[in-house]
């Protein structure tokens, strides 16, 4: 006796063969390819359906001591003493599912309508026992995978015009030196004697323009800092105001124009910022087509703002002007013997390691007229050491490391403050020379002028009377 179809379970199918034994055949983990069993031998059990005879029960799932059921390829027959209610118990109705499906795979027969399952979420995968699995490989169903595609292309666009935004944004507004500078910001400095915290919400409040300017220059210079190999170059860069055009004229007839001295090779800059006056913004123009002298930039001239002259100034040379050697910086109302400063340059020992100048010590903090500062802005009494503004030396090395600070520190609304809190960041020394006259002078005698780097708040004629006696090799030494 044989029969043609075999009983589904668990794992596979239970066949009964002509000598009326039960074999079993294997099924799903070790199914072949396609689906079908692997063709290994499978055991056989005792028609009795218990193991060794010790009532253990069988594969077809009767009970102990009860005939079994088992599955032909017409339906389901049930032999007496098995009720099928039984067998079904032992399953699940997921396991009732897995068995036949299988049945059908087996037999060859026109696959039904499978019965639904639960359709994964896209991204979570399917799930065994309620734990996520592998990634669904697909197993989305058309209409929500149609919408992960539409879902990633609108996040993708949504990236992509925040990012346009965001370089329109840096092109046409001025940004913050905390977004455009480097990701290390200074809190604090300290010089020994004092510790100077920087409160950047009150900076921002006090004086919000000089936190946002974003350095944009409107005439830059001709190839001030280019030429052929020689003589280090010596900047000679001079604040002055566009207003100030016959300053800048008596200075270029006498000590700011190019030359070779003392073994440096000296090229004057003069450092401007912007007015509503498009008279002498015209005159400017005029004067950069001439001499190509000109450094502009297009903030307002104020006083506060001399402090984003020496921001503007310290990008600048960053970016065109690596090549010079050291930087003399100065007003556009003093008077600078060349002479004397190349000499300075050539006798001090290291100079290229110091800021040079006339190092005020400590200075008090105002809180009254043209220099008053807010209390919640700086709460301290004194000033760190700062070199005066009136006239001072920077060498290369020097306007590198002022201009990485400048990218970490918010800027001071007092240009020679913002300087002291850049050097002290750059860790840079500073030393004092009494040649640096910004004070002036006591007595205005020619003595002073020949032993002097530099003087400050000097008229125009008396510049280019002075420059005229030292000039002339008559005049007594």
């Amino acid at each position: 006796m044989s029969i043609a179809a075999a009983a589904p379970t668990e794992k596979g199918a239970v066949r009964l063969s002509p000598d009326g034994s039960l074999s079993l055949s294997l099924g799903g983990g070790s199914s072949g390819p396609a689906g079908r069993p692997d063709p290994s031998p499978a055991p056989s059990l005792p028609r009795g359906g218990r193991e060794g005879g010790r009532g253990r029960p069988g594969l077809v799932g009767c009970q102990p001591g009860a005939p079994r059921s088992f599955l032909s390829g017409e339906g389901r027959k049930k032999r007496p003493g098995c009720p099928t209610e039984e067998a079904a118990s032992l399953r699940s109705g997921a396991q009732k599912a897995e068995g036949r499906r299988g049945r059908r795979r087996r037999l060859g027969a026109p696959t039904s309508q499978p019965e639904e399952e639960p359709t994964p979420r896209c991204g979570t995968g399917s799930s065994e026992g309620g734990k996520p699995t592998a990634n669904l490989e697909g197993r989305c169903q058309p209409g929500l995978r149609r919408a992960c595609q539409l879902g990633g292309l609108a996040l993708g666009s949504l990236t992509a015009v925040l990012l346009l935004l965001s370089w329109h944004r840096e092109q046409l507004v001025p940004s913050s030196p905390a977004a455009t500078l480097s990701s290390r910001t200074i809190s604090a400095l300290t010089d020994g004697s004092f510790t100077f915290h920087f409160n950047r919400s009150a900076y921002e409040a006090h004086f919000p323009h000089l936190q946002l300017y974003r350095c944009q220059e409107v005439i830059p210079p001709d190839d001030v800092c280019q030429g052929p190999s020689g003589p280090p170059l010596l900047l000679l860069a001079i604040k002055s105001h566009p207003a100030s055009s016959s300053r800048r004229a008596t200075l270029r007839r006498t000590w700011a124009r190019p030359a070779e001295l003392g073994g440096f090779r000296l090229r004057p800059l003069f450092l401007l910022g912007s007015t509503s006056n498009q008279k002498h913004l015209e005159l400017v123009a005029q004067e950069s087509r001439m001499f190509g002298d000109i450094l502009r930039w297009d903030f307002v001239e104020s006083h506060h703002n001399l402090s984003l002259k020496e921001r503007c100034f310290l990008r600048w040379v960053h970016g065109h002007c690596q090549q010079a050697a050291f930087v003399f910086k100065g007003d556009d109302d003093l008077f600078v013997n060349p002479k004397v400063l190349t000499d300075y340059l050539r006798r001090t020992p290291n100079a290229s390691h110091f800021i040079h100048g006339n190092i005020q010590a400590h200075s008090t903090v105002m809180r009254r007229g043209k220099y008053a500062v807010p209390w919640d802005l700086y709460p301290l009494d004194r000033y760190p050491n700062f070199a005066s503004g009136g006239g001072f030396i920077m060498s290369r090395v020097g306007l590198a490391a002022l201009y990485r600070a400048s990218l970490e520190l918010p800027v001071f609304p007092l240009d020679d403050i913002y300087l002291a809190f850049l050097t002290l960041a750059a860790k840079i020394p500073q030393r004092h020379d009494g040649a640096f006259r910004v004070w002036g002078i006591p007595k205005d005698e020619l003595s002073a002028y020949r032993r002097s780097v530099c003087i400050h708040g000097v008229s125009m004629e008396r510049i280019e009377e002075v420059w005229k006696q030292l000039e002339d090799p008559r005049t007594p030494s």
